[in-house]
């Protein structure tokens, strides 16, 4: 009587063999879905508060923005503007949190100030504007994307923005209007 010592898989011809990186990939993928949607769990509800920098420098120029946490009767106090001007000089961009401070790992929207003249004083209307947030130190994004709309002339709100973890942050408002597309950038600190 003799045994076929030959290995499960040889023994069955039609068996299918799993390729193992596809199936890695895909669960990569669904391990960074689940991480950007679980939510902190810090005792003190990880809101953190972005100073305001006076200076209307270049973006790349100027320190970040160092947002510490804040206390909860605190949070709806207005923020001041961040200024700053877009890659080539021709707008002028200002944000600022709505309702208070930036929470970490919750939805949140933010106040723009556009203008077309460093010295702010004409509105830039009818631009399309996209607001988008880079985590250089982890090298992505957010996991979702914001919606702009013109609230009144110059000023335009963005909704859905999302920080999913403290850390330094890119913020980029891309600008079109006036047969120019620039971007401003901004840096956010959150502890």
């Amino acid at each position: 009587m003799s045994t076929d010592l030959r290995p499960v898989r040889d023994a069955v011809p039609s068996r299918r063999r799993t390729r193992w990186p596809a199936r890695i990939g895909a669960l990569g993928s669904i391990a960074s879905l689940l991480f950007v949607s679980l939510r902190c769990s810090a005792p003190q509800d990880g809101c953190c508060v972005a100073t305001a920098s006076s200076s209307a420098a270049r973006p790349a120029e100027t320190a970040p923005t160092v947002a510490t946490a804040a206390p909860a009767e605190q949070r709806h106090e207005p923020i001041a503007p961040q200024w700053g001007a877009t890659s080539k000089g021709s707008f002028t961009v200002g944000w600022s949190p709505v309702g208070g401070p930036v929470p970490v790992n919750e939805p949140f929207e933010i106040d723009l100030q556009l203008y077309s003249d460093a010295e702010k004083l004409v509105p830039l209307t009818g631009a399309a504007v996209r607001v988008t947030a880079w985590m250089p130190d982890h090298m992505h994004g957010m996991g979702r994307q914001s919606q702009t709309i013109e609230s009144e002339p110059g000023r335009y709100r963005v909704r859905g923005m999302l920080l999913h973890m403290d850390g330094l942050w890119q913020l980029f408002v891309d600008v079109t209007a006036n047969g120019k597309a620039e971007r401003a950038e901004f840096a956010i600190t959150l502890e």
